[in-house]
């Protein structure tokens, strides 16, 4: 599948609330994912302010991001009772598992095995540097990237600007907003914009 549409994202989602096992998603399931999230959020900021499609569109991006963040919610709990049972000797493995995944619960597992490990010996030294810590960050974001490509696109608020707002630096551009214009934005500068009254968060 070199391409996902949001009937495909409900369908899984579906079929990943229905079993308690990770259900058989396509190769780079992440990556198209936030392909088809992005180019919606694309259409939207292509949209002029006025066009009745941006309704539409809006609605669209939020009915694909919550059932990819659902979607993920899902798998993660499934991910981490395999990484747990990798850790008490079972197999901790399952055919549905993707390359990305394997990583991850390779990591939780060892994270795991070292608290566990601490616990034994009394749990005097547990803290959150040894809870939370785990690869350098140089790793975890090749791990990250090697499956995802980008970021998770959750963290992102659909706005419209009510008022033109100077250019300011986002974490991946430079942002140049216009009054009337409809874009997604991080959240944390959404929030913070939207306080000051310089824009309308369109949906939560």
């Amino acid at each position: 599948m070199d391409e996902i549409s949001l009937n495909d994202l409900l369908k899984i989602k579906r079929e990943e609330t229905r079993k308690n096992a990770l259900t058989k998603v396509p190769p780079g399931f992440y990556a198209h994912a936030c392909e088809l999230l992005m180019s919606i959020r694309k259409r939207i900021e292509n949209e002029k302010s006025s066009s009745p499609k941006i309704s539409m569109l809006v609605h669209e991006e939020k009915r694909v991001r919550n059932a990819f963040r659902k979607i993920c919610d899902l798998r993660l709990r499934k991910i981490l009772i395999l990484a747990h049972e990798r850790v008490v000797g079972g197999p901790g493995k399952h055919e549905n598992l993707l390359d990305e995944e394997e990583k991850i619960v390779e990591a939780i597992a060892n994270r795991i095995a070292k608290i566990r490990d601490r616990l034994l010996e009394g749990g005097h030294d547990i803290d959150k540097e040894l809870v939370f810590a785990g690869a350098e960050d140089d790793e975890k974001e090749a791990v990250f990237a090697e499956g995802v490509g980008k970021r998770p696109p959750y963290p992102y608020e659909v706005v419209m600007a009510l008022e033109d707002i100077p250019p300011f630096e986002g974490p991946e551009r430079t942002y140049k907003v216009c009054k009337g214009d409809i874009l997604s934005l991080p959240a944390d500068i959404a929030n913070l914009l939207q306080e000051k009254g310089a824009i309308r968060i369109l949906f939560r």
